[in-house]
């Protein structure tokens, strides 16, 4: 079975190289699998009541044994494959009738995660000595953690940031309703206007 990834370690270049990636999870790889499944369910509960949370994380680390659905992304050599057309089991990821190498993924939230995982990991290794290089990426170095990735994705909850993602089907359809959008509290009504003066 294919286990959720979403990130590959390539992904960090931006930040730390390889060899220092390699050596904070050298201990045990269980380290990089817990962080990364802890990091997509939370940056998950920041989107999920706004944003279609399964299509966003649906990267899975490519198993040859495995089948896969039209539409479905894997990674597979730190490479982002889709699939093209449903794919059956043992067909090799470079079958070209089958997947195409293209990375669809949104790279704010690629940025957001790597970030997280970075983050994540140091906490289990270190505690509370997280170099602050990481610390201010994460919060912005704010005690009430305004800034950094976290006040980035704070702002995306609350709506104040636009992100190109897939919306829930519910806001997406309230979104091409005519009026605009009002929040009370954590509800959003739709109130038309009167045209007919």
């Amino acid at each position: 079975m294919a286990q959720q990834q979403f990130v590959t370690k390539k992904d960090f270049e931006r930040y730390i190289t390889e060899e220092n990636l390699d050596n904070i999870t050298v201990t045990t790889n269980q380290v990089w699998i817990d962080s990364l499944s802890s990091v997509i369910e939370v940056v998950s509960s920041y989107l999920r009541f706004r944003y279609d949370t399964d299509n966003i994380f649906n990267v899975f680390n490519h198993v040859p044994a495995d089948t896969y659905l039209e539409g479905q992304s894997v990674i597979g050599s730190e490479l982002i494959y889709v699939a093209i057309i449903d794919v059956p089991a043992s067909t090799p990821i470079t079958n070209t009738t089958f997947w195409k190498q293209t990375d669809t993924r949104n790279q704010a939230i690629v940025d957001i995660m790597v970030v997280f995982v970075l983050y994540a990991i140091y906490s289990r290794i270190n505690g509370s000595e997280i170099p602050n290089w990481i610390q201010v990426l994460y919060d912005g170095g704010d005690s009430q953690q305004r800034g950094g990735k976290l006040g980035y994705l704070k702002e995306i909850r609350k709506g104040t940031v636009s992100i190109n993602l897939p919306l829930l089907a519910d806001v997406e359809d309230q979104t091409t309703q005519t009026g605009n959008a009002m929040s009370y509290g954590s509800a959003t009504e739709v109130v038309k206007r009167n045209t007919s003066i």
